[in-house]
């Protein structure tokens, strides 16, 4: 490889500073109110990002050739719309929200008309600055933009409330506190040095507006946890139904799963008492129990199962004699719409909601659904819309011990006329071969063992069926038309669950057994990192429950008979493997490894952030408050609580800033800082020279001083007493260190002072060292620091002789 000339080199670096140069110099020249301009225009582009993904495309491009527009307007100097023009263009946005939403307000509407005002208020901007109008009408505009921009970066919580998002929310924050002082701050000169850097004035506001930021969070905590917070949701406005997020439904129809199976977010995570290493061997048996379905109409099913159906009693379970034991857990269920609680199959103890409910049991069919309750009462319209947390405890090898009647019967045969005609022969045929096979006469009703064994051999021969007639698990199958399980039985054989569970009910009930639609998540998969277990909207599944003599309600997953994978490692992993593309290539397997773990990782802190910020409600502020001493709720006690520690907060800020602690406070820090680096971690190349040699000189004075002081009979303490005293010994404004050590050094004995002015020598020779030898290595200086730094540690009034 050959490298370029050094000139060549030289000439591209200076090119690129002499460019970046430039941009600072042409910022500088800008008027003070330009500059806020494009300060403005950076936050609103920075506001609209976390809205895009829930916003109509036609907002999105408009906002942003709103802003596109205002920057050449800026670059080019040229005047924004006027009134009439503006206020035409309010016109026009205010009919395509209604066009779109049939509203002006609610959270989808009244946020993205908010986000369109945001990028016209823009516009206004450069006509009331600059234009003969009071500062006090340019900065009212200034403050209602941004304010406006504050509003709108807290509904982004509507959508999302992720840890990421917080972060980002927090950035603008801080960008909007910089614009605020920026505004505040009057250029100093109207003639700017092409010396000065021009992004000087706007790294001083960044540092001030981070250290407000820092002195603010003390506060933020304070509130955080003292804040008295409702029972419901801080926000007044209901959720729009049409934007619930994807999740299980009272109803499957072909492609509902696949849906699911196609999103990788998070659905539930449970945290198992034993730990999650522990129960992946019983990843198999990890069936989630969700809506149970009954209702076939030819194509789709449907849940007949209301909610005042449920009871507050425990299914009635019966356990085998190779029974496992229970297993506990708790599960945080994530906010995607759902009104059941998700249970692994299944319960033996009634669960426990860590929130305040209304109507909560199970369903004849087993299934577990609640009502939030909001306080004094009412139910909530937005129901299954925040994340909800619950202690459970099942035993996997169980089996419901359930006698259904007559009319409960007939509910589980029921099947729609007129459709699947070839379906219904086969399991005549199938019938037929099998009573042929016991002789040729159908068992009476009273015969149950009998019963059982016929319905046992019908099952089997229908599993084979699917086993061995060429069926394949798909997630792209071909549409199915009116007949739409003859046509997957006899012609496409391909599908995935809701394919083969809807067939096989169907199969089982045209040969008279009792069956079921059962939906919900099966496996998941651990996350190491916390120690939880992660189910996924890609692990929705779809099985099947046929009900038997002597075993009653009997789970059958015909998925198990195509891709017995799918139970073993779960669909996100089956999924992961059929797209890996790094395993096909030697030696670079670690690159998907190294992914899975960062995303694991990612995973576990998001789910800290749930618990311990997001889940932070009104019991467990009543439980802090409890072991406060505050076993009522007592607000205005709480009040006053919080008064106080506001006063408090504000009088420390208050001390810091005003009294001179905060100087010492930073000295201290820097010293301590120093000598970690220098004596503890023995990195003194982390110092820069020149801030070393700055201190070197500011110690080496105030040691002076304290052997003056010392010399004249007096403690050190008392360097702080004597301020005309000190005065006189400290160097003067039009002195340099040289004047000064000969002006001061004097009273010192011989030794000390010879002592000193060889310091101060070493100190003189590296502060003004010749330009030719500015090069030399960082190692020389180091070293010469650090034996100055020794000397003037050991600089005191009984040397016996100097040397230095």
């Amino acid at each position: 490889m050959v490298c370029p000339p050094r000139s060549t080199t030289m000439a591209k670096e200076a090119t690129a500073r002499s460019a970046w140069q430039n941009w600072q110099l042409t910022w500088a020249l800008r008027p003070h109110r330009e500059q806020l301009q494009f300060l403005l225009l950076l936050i609103s582009g920075m506001i609209v990002l976390p809205h895009l993904p829930y916003l109509p495309w036609w907002i999105s491009l408009g906002f942003g050739a709103l802003l596109g527009l205002r920057l050449w307007q800026l670059l080019t100097r040229r005047a924004s719309f006027g009134p009439w023009a503006r206020s035409l263009m309010v016109l026009l946005a205010s009919a395509g929200i209604w066009l779109t939403y049939r509203t002006l307000i609610g959270q989808e509407a009244g946020t993205a008309y908010l986000l369109l005002l945001l990028a016209l208020k823009l516009q206004e901007q450069h006509t009331r600055f600059g234009r003969g109008k009071r500062p006090t009408d340019s900065l009212r505009d200034l403050y209602l933009t941004l304010f406006l921009g504050l509003f709108l970066l807290l509904a982004g919580f509507f959508n999302s409330q992720s840890l990421l998002l917080a972060l980002y929310l927090l950035l603008c924050i801080v960008v909007i506190l910089i614009i605020l002082i920026y505004a505040h701050q009057l250029p100093a000169s109207a003639e700017i040095s092409t010396t000065v850097s021009a992004s000087t004035g706007l790294s001083d506001v960044a540092r001030r507006a981070l250290v407000l930021c820092l002195q603010a969070i003390p506060l933020m905590i304070v509130l955080f946890f003292l804040f008295p917070r409702s029972g419901g949701p801080l926000w007044g406005i209901p959720r729009d139904q049409a934007s619930a997020k994807t999740g299980m439904s009272a109803s499957m129809r072909p492609g509902d799963i696949n849906q699911l199976i196609q999103n990788p977010s998070i659905a539930l995570r449970a945290e198992f008492v034993d730990g999650s290493v522990a129960i992946q061997a019983q990843r198999a048996q990890l069936y989630w129990r969700g809506p149970v379905l009954d209702n076939f109409d030819g194509r789709s099913w449907r849940s007949t199962e209301s909610l005042a159906a449920t009871t507050r009693e425990l299914p009635d379970i019966r356990l085998p004699a190779n029974a496992t034991r229970s297993v506990s857990y708790r599960v945080t269920l994530e906010p995607q719409g759902y009104q059941w609680l998700f249970l692994l199959d299944w319960p033996d103890r009634f669960p426990r909601v860590e929130r305040q409910v209304g109507q909560l049991g199970f369903s004849p069919s087993g299934v577990s659904r609640f009502q939030l309750q909001a306080r004094g009462g009412q139910p909530l319209p937005q129901v299954g819309l925040e994340r909800l947390r619950y202690e459970a405890s099942s035993n996997l090898s169980a089996q419901l011990n359930d006698q259904p009647d007559t009319t409960w019967r007939e509910r589980w045969l029921q099947l729609p006329p007129g459709f699947n005609p070839r379906t219904l022969e086969l399991a005549q045929t199938w019938k037929l071969q099998a009573l042929r096979q016991r002789g040729g006469d159908a068992p009476g009703a009273e015969e149950s063992q009998a019963i059982d064994s016929l319905h046992h051999t019908l099952i089997q021969q229908a599993l084979r069926y699917l086993r061995e007639q060429g069926f394949v698990y798909s997630l792209s199958p071909p549409l199915l038309g009116q007949h739409s399980v003859d046509e997957f039985l006899f012609q496409t054989r391909s599908g995935f669950c809701e394919h083969y569970s809807s067939a096989f009910v169907v199969l089982m009930r045209a040969l008279d057994i009792p069956a079921r639609v059962v939906t919900g998540y099966q496996g998941g998969e651990p996350n190491e990192v916390d120690d939880t277990w992660v189910v996924r909207q890609s692990d929705a599944h779809a099985w099947t429950e046929v009900w038997l003599p002597l075993s009653g309600w009997t789970r059958v997953d015909p998925t198990a008979m195509v891709a017995p994978e799918r139970l073993n490692i779960g669909a996100s992993a089956q999924q992961r493997q059929q797209q890996a593309g790094w395993r096909h290539w030697p030696g670079l397997s670690w690159v998907e490894d190294s992914v899975r773990a960062a995303r694991l990782r990612w995973e576990a802190l998001n789910h800290r952030w749930n618990q311990w910020v997001l889940q932070y409600n009104r019991e467990q502020q009543q439980s802090l408050l409890q072991r406060l001493g505050l076993a009522q709720q007592d607000w205005r006690r709480l009040s006053a609580y919080v008064l106080v520690a506001l006063a408090g907060g504000m009088g420390i800020l208050a001390s810091w800033i005003l009294l001179p602690w905060r100087q010492w406070w930073q000295r201290g820090a820097h010293v301590i800082y120093f000598y970690w680096v220098v004596f503890i971690l023995r990195q003194p190349s982390l110092i820069p020279p020149e801030r070393w040699l700055a201190r070197l000189y500011l110690r080496f004075e105030q040691r002076c001083l304290h052997l003056l002081l010392a010399q004249s009979g007096l403690p050190v303490w008392a360097y702080s007493l004597r301020r005309g005293q000190r005065q006189h010994y400290q160097r003067q404004g039009h002195e340099g260190w040289a004047t000064w050590g000969q002006r001061v050094l004097i009273p010192l004995p011989g030794p000390t002072r010879d002592a000193a002015q060889a310091i101060l020598a070493q100190l003189l020779a590296l502060r003004y060292r010749p330009l030719g030898r500015q090069a030399e290595s960082t190692a020389a200086t180091t070293q010469a620091l650090l034996e100055l730094e020794t000397c003037i540690h050991r600089l005191s009034l009984s040397l016996p002789h100097a040397k230095v």
